[in-house]
């Protein structure tokens, strides 16, 4: 695996501090906020400002803030141990009868890996 079990509990514990989900791109008045749709509060994890000097940004909690940038870094190697793993569960689970070749074996798991997404 290339994430490591500390990884994982790391953003374990950042999904667990962030605003409840699920969160929805919300785009009226001319302009697109994140919104949690569990708290209805408007752009309550991302939203654009305008400061007094002029110069414009983005604000939201800390704790989204940073598992957006965590979640975003860490998915290519998650991504790449999820298809290890589905190499893996396909290739035990190919007949091993001499005489089958009707891969009855592989549909049933793959079926498994789409019930459980």
């Amino acid at each position: 695996m290339k994430t490591t079990k500390a990884q994982r509990e790391r953003l374990a514990a950042m999904w667990a501090k962030a605003t409840p989900r699920p969160w929805s791109w919300w785009t009226s008045c001319s302009y697109n906020r994140l919104t949690s749709d569990a708290t209805l509060q408007d752009g309550g994890v991302l939203r654009g400002v305008t400061y007094k000097d002029g110069q414009t940004g983005i604000e939201g909690p800390v704790d989204d803030m940073a598992l957006i940038v965590a979640a975003v870094n860490a998915l290519p190697d998650m991504l790449d141990d999820l298809r290890e793993a589905e190499k893996t569960a396909f290739a035990s689970t190919k007949c091993e009868c001499p005489h089958c070749k009707c891969g009855m074996h592989r549909r049933e798991a793959r079926a498994f890996l789409r019930e459980k997404g």
